[in-house]
């Protein structure tokens, strides 16, 4: 059975682990399945070292802004609704997909502003705070920003471990409960193995797992070939004399690189 490591992403560092995977099971003597995922694992492990944690930026780049508009009381649905003036027979403001009503003991429509929220960063949705002033709506949406990413801020990198657990059941899984929960969704691990052939795919559907890594898109190909270097020196550790001048650091450029 040939071994062989496919992926959507192409290039060097891709056909170096190819290659790493067969060198694996003939030095170890590993079955193809443990070579593929052995090696797999190291490639998702250094890319998950790449990508950021958003709840270690301190910075959430919060915008609030008054619409204009106020929020009123809809006697047909007997609940608040958002109304493009002062007067509770302005017209109806509806399509919004998310508005928190503050408004409890606010008697008077004219001091029930409703304000727009959104981040820079787009790691929540835009949606609407109504109460009296903006500053309480900022106070609102800095609490609500930071238990969203308290939730999702690991979402890039476990979704990245969570195929590291399919692959091989050792690796901790980080983040909330919600998240790994999030995370198993997004990231998915096939396995194909029959007639001579052992395949694993892994598919990571997160929309913005590439803006994650630290380096952008390009951390990709830093990622591999440290991912190769680590391979190789396991390997190197374990393999006779003989075989050892076969097994040099393949990306010795990036050893140190931090």
């Amino acid at each position: 059975m040939e071994p062989k490591f496919t992926a959507t992403y192409e290039g060097k560092p891709l056909s170096v682990l190819n290659d790493l995977i067969a060198k694996r099971s003939r030095i170890l003597n590993e079955s193809v399945r443990d070579a593929v995922a052995a090696v797999g694992i190291n490639a998702l492990n250094s890319i998950r070292a790449s990508t950021m944690d958003a709840r270690k930026r301190k910075k959430f780049d919060i915008k609030v802004e008054d619409t204009g508009w106020y929020a009123g009381y809809s006697k047909t649905t007997n609940s608040m609704c958002v109304r493009s003036g002062v007067s509770p027979y302005s017209k109806r403001i509806d399509g919004l997909k998310k508005v928190v009503y503050l408004t409890h003991g606010v008697k008077k429509q004219s001091d029930r502003h409703v304000f727009k929220v959104t981040q820079e960063k787009k790691e929540i949705e835009p949606f609407y705070v109504a109460c009296a002033t903006s500053l309480l709506a900022m106070d609102y949406a800095l609490k609500a920003t930071k238990h969203r990413i308290d939730d999702y801020g690991t979402l890039a990198r476990n979704a990245l471990g969570v195929a590291m657990y399919k692959l091989a059941r050792n690796s901790k899984l980080e983040g909330s409960a919600k998240s790994q929960n999030s995370a198993s969704k997004v990231s998915t691990v096939q396995v194909h193995d029959g007639n001579g052939e052992y395949s694993v795919t892994i598919t990571d559907e997160l929309e913005y797992a590439t803006d994650a890594l630290k380096g952008g898109s390009k951390e990709i190909d830093i990622a591999l070939m440290k991912a190769a270097n680590k391979v190789a020196g396991t390997l190197k550790h374990f393999a006779s004399s003989d075989l050892k001048d076969t097994l040099e650091t393949p990306f010795p450029e990036v050893k140190k690189r931090k």
